[in-house]
């Protein structure tokens, strides 16, 4: 049932979420927010590769196999900065999504 909600309700531990085009995500980072973050991506149905700390060498063979998306995702916000800018540099064309919790510098990159 792509693109709609499941009719029965997530019960602990489930997710529940709107179907997704099978897509080759890229998520890069460690600890539970990630776990988190795959879990949901995989039940929308889309494939993860998954790289906790790769090197610029893994990076560049994870992103050479046509991922369609790039996320990073830590509760740090130094490291997914450094790890975007690095997957920009080697995919300018690829989609990224990062995590910043850090509001004044939300408001920094939104300029």
């Amino acid at each position: 049932m792509a693109g709609t909600l499941s009719e029965t309700p997530p019960f602990a531990g489930q997710v529940r979420c709107r179907a997704m085009p099978p897509r080759r995500v890229l998520l890069l980072g460690e600890g539970d927010l990630n776990e988190e973050t795959a879990e949901a991506l995989r039940a929308a149905e889309a494939k993860v590769e998954l790289l906790e700390d790769p090197t610029h060498e893994e990076l560049r063979r994870a992103l050479d196999a046509a991922a369609d998306a790039a996320m990073v995702v830590s509760r740090d916000d130094a490291w997914p900065l450094r790890a975007a800018l690095l997957v920009r540099h080697l995919d300018p064309d690829v989609p990224i999504v990062a995590t910043i919790f850090d509001p004044e510098t939300g408001r920094e990159l939104g300029r």
